[in-house]
């Protein structure tokens, strides 16, 4: 039997573009890519903390997080272009597998005497890792441009805040739920990660929304742009940017680690660090209501200009709750940031290069984490948490510089037009 849906019910629907997208996508591909991309935010942490407690070696076990995070850098921009060519079914259900498997091995090789088969096993699982975060943003451009009719801007808006509301939710609560399996065994937190990304990559490779995809995929007419469009200068611009959030980011982790170090323990630093996630999220969700007059360029300025205001505080605090706090304010300029970044970069992405587009930026995000972790703790190691904290406000800085650089590219493309 039909469901009859009320004229009444159907043009609140139409209204509220978050409605517009569970009608889309269908309702279940939310918690499938929730849960699918959460094993991407926990494999970090959980390879250093593992390691480091295996082989009695802080350093051994951020060298094996680093190797990670260096394949996972360069595997998303090569599952980027693999997925534009053959589709993202058949790669994501190859790359659940291969990724499980080399989870286990890591986990073996942390048991073993030298470095090199465990650094080449975390590289090689980084590599694999399937990068659900740019896949299911493709997913979303090819939806709302067949499904949706009228307002799109305003849906596709709505499509990558919940993005970065997912993003942030996983890069909060992963650590957390780390620290909460480590305390049954060891091992359990890498355990979860291989079977989470077993099931659930599976069911988000196997989704109809891949289809959808690799359909769009199919009519882009007079063939695929050259990679060399991304050496342009708002390509470059877009890369940098994310590259730099990433790099404050892992420095501002890094530097709440210390910040709760000097003040008792570390082990309250994913409490206080929350407070970023929980502010870029309700930002970037609530960047729906910004009237679409205000561009995207303008609210990028404008988030990282408030972004250097909380920022120049941080290293003034001495306090855990007022750290949290302003975190929290932190993640309220930086959210909406990202989001604007994807949103422009899917405007602008070159022709049949979606997915390379949202992997790379993606890619840039992790790297520039691997950037900002390690200058940051070398910086609080010499100085303590307050001049690592400084990093933290020369990152917000550069992203509000390269705001202003793609403004001022944007504006001039659009006079050329």
């Amino acid at each position: 039997m039909s469901v009859q849906v009320s004229p009444r019910a159907a043009q609140r629907r139409a209204r509220n573009p978050f409605a517009q997208l569970g009608a889309a996508a269908g309702w279940s591909f939310l918690p499938i890519g929730l849960l699918a991309r959460l094993p991407f935010a926990m494999l970090t942490l959980g390879i250093s903390s593992y390691v480091a407690l295996v082989r009695d070696s802080y350093s051994q076990g951020g060298v094996a997080a680093g190797c990670y995070a260096a394949g996972a850098a360069v595997g998303t921009a090569v599952v980027g272009a693999c997925a534009d060519r053959f589709g993202q079914r058949r790669l994501v259900l190859v790359l659940a597998v291969v990724n499980t498997l080399l989870v286990v091995a890591t986990l073996a090789a942390a048991h073993g005497q030298g470095m090199a088969l465990l650094l080449i096993a975390a590289a090689f699982c980084g590599f694999t890792v399937p990068p659900v975060g740019p896949l299911s943003r493709v997913r979303w451009t090819a939806l709302i441009r067949r499904s949706v009719t009228g307002d799109r801007a305003r849906v596709q808006g709505a499509a990558f805040s919940y993005e970065t509301l997912a993003d942030e939710m996983t890069f909060v609560f992963g650590p957390v739920l780390i620290g909460v399996l480590a305390v049954f065994a060891p091992a359990a937190p890498l355990a979860v990660c291989a079977v989470l990304t077993l099931v659930f990559g599976i069911l988000f490779a196997v989704h109809p929304t891949a289809g959808v995809a690799a359909a769009a995929a199919r009519t882009v007419d007079a063939g695929v742009a050259s990679l060399r469009e991304f050496a342009r200068a708002n390509q470059v611009l877009l890369v940098l940017a994310m590259l730099t959030i990433g790099s404050l980011l892992g420095a501002a982790s890094t530097a709440v680690v210390a910040f709760a170090g000097e003040n008792g323990s570390t082990q309250g630093a994913g409490f206080i660090y929350a407070g970023f996630g929980i502010g870029s999220g309700a930002a970037s969700v609530g960047m729906v209501v910004v009237s679409q007059k205000i561009g995207l360029h303008a609210r990028w300025i404008a988030g990282a200009v408030w972004a250097v205001a909380v920022s120049a505080v941080l290293p003034f605090i001495d306090s855990a709750v007022v750290l949290a706090a302003l975190l929290c304010l932190l993640g309220v300029g930086v959210g909406p940031v990202i989001v604007s970044i994807y949103r422009i970069a899917a405007d602008s992405t070159p022709r049949g290069r979606n997915t390379v587009q949202m992997t790379i930026l993606s890619g840039s995000l992790i790297g520039g984490n691997a950037i900002g972790a390690p200058l940051a703790g070398a910086v609080a190691d010499s100085f303590g948490s307050a001049p690592a904290f400084a990093v933290v406000l020369c990152g917000c800085v550069v992203l509000a510089c390269t705001g202003v650089g793609s403004g001022l590219l944007d504006r001039r493309a659009r006079r050329v037009l």
